[in-house]
């Protein structure tokens, strides 16, 4: 029978103090307390809070998945933005590793071009010349 009251009356022990090695963020010990909370006008009133206090909580701790691209949770226009802004991305991952590849092969493109135009390290004059026209024709 005791249990049954401290269960109706005592408030849980936080996981930050009960299991301090485990390095459980702020965030995510606030949900969870959040959710256990005895009085229901406390809890998270739908999923899509608790969903947007997930992400709040992946986002403090710097935790990427594969299921980052899912749509946000339906909350207000300010949180849904601040996740938007925040949240780790797959698909803008993949973005920056395309455009960097690209940065390389361009540079590799025209790092080929300036030796085949303007004759490598060892030029002619007439090679200079034709470098510089080739240059002053393009800038």
């Amino acid at each position: 029978m005791t249990t049954v009251a401290n269960h109706l009356t005592q408030k849980p022990q936080p996981l930050r103090q009960r299991a301090p090695e485990a390095k459980i963020s702020a965030e995510l010990d606030t949900l969870v307390l959040q959710m256990l909370e005895k009085n229901p006008a406390g809890r998270p009133q739908n999923m899509a809070v608790v969903e947007a206090m997930l992400c709040d909580a992946q986002i403090a701790a710097h935790v990427q998945t594969e299921w980052d691209d899912l749509e946000l949770p339906e909350v207000d226009e300010a949180w849904r933005k601040k996740l938007a802004d925040h949240m780790p991305s797959p698909r803008s991952r993949r973005l920056r590793r395309l455009a960097l590849g690209l940065a390389v092969v361009a540079i590799l493109d025209w790092a080929q071009r300036c030796s085949l135009v303007c004759g490598g390290p060892r030029r002619s004059s007439r090679t200079r010349r034709c470098c510089r026209d080739h240059q002053d024709r393009r800038g």
